[in-house]
């Protein structure tokens, strides 16, 4: 059984295959082919009634291929939408992506590369901020056994940042405490394995609202859950995770922040059911915030971060380059 740790109110979402059904408190039995599952349903609005404008806060695709990735960011920069996250999935002889893009309330330029070599990664990180660029997303990966990065680039100089690539645990961790005790909070984390070993890069930025946070890593599945309802019910939001693989199997890195937002995660959707998710919280103002792709015996898996986002009419649209 699949679950969802949600940040309004801790009911299970319960997952079937390829259909996801909500929670609240009232039980109704639904016959899905052969399946019997439980559905429990939100006592406070219908689900036809929609809060939020027909213009969705973020968009997110998977499965693109290098040409639609590139396209779609080109296209949704005109409709005002800014990336936010992406995943690089290898084959045997082709990457695959997803790509989340979040709508802009203010015009930003954005800067993505998806197949830098360790070296020219450096080189890029350079130059960005020379010209006033900071990640707020990066990606590691291997490839027909190369190693490469990706990131996201935002122009924005007015707050002060750091990052770190190629950290192993004990390096993590120093750095992790050296950014608490320096006022900064991880934005962004990311786990991945190289030469047999599991490395980690790291985004951290001025913790300008002056959040508390907490920042755990190594957490097999219930430990991830257990975290994150303890965190929610002491007013803590989940603002990024990353998985990996070490000799226990698959576990979860995650960094909480003390704001009191409305959030939910899903894990283990398998392309149907992230569809199902979606469809079903966006009208309830629940958009995707951040995706992260793990490959298991049935396929590739899906975990969705969903953030509750308040109606806007941007008018501002983005200015993007790829190269």
């Amino acid at each position: 059984m699949n679950q969802v740790f949600q940040g309004s109110f801790f009911d299970k979402y319960v997952l079937d295959g390829n259909f996801m059904a909500m929670a609240k408190k009232k039980i109704i039995g639904v016959f899905i082919g052969v399946s019997l599952l439980l559905v429990y349903v939100f006592k406070a609005y219908a689900q036809s009634t929609p809060v939020v404008s027909s213009e969705p806060m973020s968009e997110v695709w998977i499965n693109l291929s290098e040409k639609e990735f590139k396209s779609k960011i080109s296209s949704f920069a005109r409709k005002g939408y800014a990336p936010v996250d992406f995943e690089v999935i290898t084959g045997t002889e082709s990457r695959t992506y997803a790509l989340v893009m979040k709508k802009l309330t203010k015009k930003r330029k954005s800067i993505v590369r998806t197949q830098l070599e360790e070296g020219e990664f450096k080189d890029t990180w350079r130059e960005l901020l020379r010209k006033g660029y900071r990640p707020i997303d990066v990606e590691s990966y291997s490839f027909e056994s190369r190693p490469y990065m990706g990131a996201i680039w935002i122009k924005d100089r007015s707050v002060s940042w750091v990052s770190y690539e190629s950290l192993d645990v004990k390096a993590f961790d120093l750095v992790t405490e050296e950014a608490r005790s320096n006022t900064k909070i991880p934005i962004d984390i990311n786990a991945y394995i190289r030469n047999s070993r599991v490395k980690f890069t790291a985004i951290y930025a001025e913790n300008i609202e002056g959040h508390e946070w907490l920042l755990e890593r190594g957490l097999d599945y219930e430990g991830f859950e257990s975290y994150t309802q303890n965190m929610y019910q002491k007013g803590y939001s989940l603002i990024d995770t990353t998985l990996y693989t070490n000799k226990n199997g698959i576990v979860y890195a995650a960094v909480w922040k003390e704001d009191g937002k409305e959030w939910k995660i899903f894990d283990n959707l398998d392309e149907t059911g992230l569809n199902e998710v979606i469809a079903l919280n966006n009208p309830n103002g629940y958009f995707v915030h951040d995706i992260e792709v793990k490959r298991t015996r049935e396929g590739l898996r899906y975990t969705a971060l969903l953030t509750e986002v308040p109606v806007i009419e941007a008018k501002s649209k983005g200015a993007f380059k790829l190269f």
